[in-house]
């Protein structure tokens, strides 16, 4: 996702890295602190699934994880968390 200008956005330069790594599914809670990554995770291969807390979030992350060996990540209150 570019800005109004057109300029390559930190949103859209962390979710290409992501999918560079494999990432699919990114778990957290949306929010006006995340809203730039979340709409540049729409134009993405990377799936952001809505959860009803951080920790719904962590335990869903870790067990994508842990089943399908998968890099995934959790959205906490502040920063990205690896699972």
């Amino acid at each position: 996702m570019d800005d109004a200008q057109g300029k390559r956005t930190v949103a859209s330069l962390l979710v290409e890295c992501l999918e560079n790594e494999g990432v699919g599914y990114v778990f957290g809670l949306p929010g006006e602190e995340n809203l730039h990554v979340i709409d540049a995770l729409a134009s993405s291969s990377i799936r952001f699934v809505t959860t009803r807390d951080e920790r719904g979030a962590a335990f869903m992350a870790d067990a994508y994880g842990a089943f399908t060996g998968r890099p995934t990540l959790h959205r906490a209150l502040q920063p990205f968390m690896p699972s």
